[in-house]
């Protein structure tokens, strides 16, 4: 055994092992490819920058719009409150919403509906037990009053 280590070994011996290492190393490259293609994709779709070993292909942050749904859903509450002309209970707002193809996507429509008006005190006025009116309505008839 001693004297089989001591022997030179030849490019014959070796063609097979190196083959195969370079083999390994492309199968290697290709995968780490395949996945930086995979990160710059989801990176585009999510708009976020995600921690990145590779920093030679940081992709630039684009804020989310700032437009919510919440405040698309206080534009469609304020239609509903217009139309109604009334104070509503928030059960009779979730409905009128849904009759108008206007869906809450929330389990709970009408808590979902208390809470985005609860939240925006310069639009809605709470006037009863989840029940709102608009502000401006309340404004318009306090200097009604005042006046008459």
């Amino acid at each position: 055994m001693f004297c089989a280590m001591t022997q030179k070994l030849t490019g014959a011996d070796l063609k097979p092992d190196l083959e195969k290492a370079e083999q390994e190393l492309k199968a290697l490259l290709d995968r780490v490819q395949a996945l930086r293609e995979w990160i710059t994709a989801t990176r585009k779709l999510s708009g976020k920058r995600i921690n990145s070993i590779d920093n030679d292909q940081a992709i630039p942050f684009s804020p989310p719009r700032r437009r919510t749904k919440a405040a698309e859903l206080a534009e469609q509450v304020i239609e509903v409150l217009r139309r109604l002309g009334r104070p509503t209970h928030v059960n009779l707002i979730a409905i009128e919403l849904s009759r108008r193809g206007y869906e809450v996507g929330a389990k709970n429509p009408a808590a979902t509906v208390a809470v985005a008006l609860s939240r925006r005190p310069d639009q809605f006025v709470k006037v009863g037990p989840n029940t709102f009116d608009l502000v401006r309505k309340e404004v318009q008839a306090k200097e009604a009053q005042a006046a008459g």
